[in-house]
């Protein structure tokens, strides 16, 4: 079986199959956040229940130094000398 990165393919799809996965990870724990519920994911192929109180921590672990984050872990802007990005 070929491990060639697939973020190196020539295909521009394939390419950005590992972004369309993360961003796709991101809105399943958005929406976990918002809702109050828990996202059940495999870890080591073990299934492992996340709660949504653990996603806002992990969000808040996240922000970076200068950053302004709400409770939810929602991150609101960083303070820089620059245009905000994420």
């Amino acid at each position: 079986m070929n491990r060639r990165d697939i973020s190196t393919s020539s295909d521009p799809d394939m390419a950005a199959t590992p972004a369309a996965m993360l961003a796709a990870v991101r809105m399943a724990e958005d929406l976990a956040i918002r809702t109050n519920t828990a996202i059940v994911v495999t870890i080591d192929g073990k299934l492992v229940r996340i709660t949504a109180e653990e996603l806002r921590a992990k969000r808040l672990r996240e922000v970076a130094p200068g950053a302004c984050a709400q409770t939810d872990g929602t991150v609101l802007g960083r303070i820089q000398a620059g245009p905000l990005t994420d």
